[in-house]
């Protein structure tokens, strides 16, 4: 459910404000951004909060070990048909190879939307 932009419910550091500005050079260079640090330090709800902020629709996928490539095949198609973002969560449970067909998705994807 979207429910439109709000004011940011994070508290604006330095870290926080450096994320949002590297998120947002990914976005014009049509790209992927990967944001990684410690457990519980805010990725995810700095992701949704610049979702929110642009009004994007931002979901997130908790990555298990039973993440297979059927799952991201369809994940990936609902996004690019609605346009969202997607937040995929706990990426190191996901099996190398899996990763690898997936950075090669992304990067199609990102290809197309740039040749657009």
């Amino acid at each position: 459910e979207f429910s439109g932009p709000s004011l940011s419910r994070l508290i604006l550091t330095p870290q926080v404000e450096r994320g949002r500005m590297t998120m947002m050079d990914s976005l014009q260079s049509h790209t992927a951004s990967l944001v990684v640090g410690p457990a519980a330090s805010g990725k995810t709800e700095t992701i949704l909060d610049l979702a929110r902020s642009l009004w994007r629709l931002c979901v997130v996928y908790n990555c298990a070990e039973t993440f297979n490539l059927r799952s991201l095949g369809k994940i990936l198609t609902g996004l690019i048909l609605v346009g969202g973002w997607g937040c995929f969560d706990n990426l190191m449970k996901i099996h190398h190879s899996d990763l690898t067909v997936l950075s090669q998705h992304l990067r199609s994807i990102s290809n197309a939307v740039s040749e657009r």
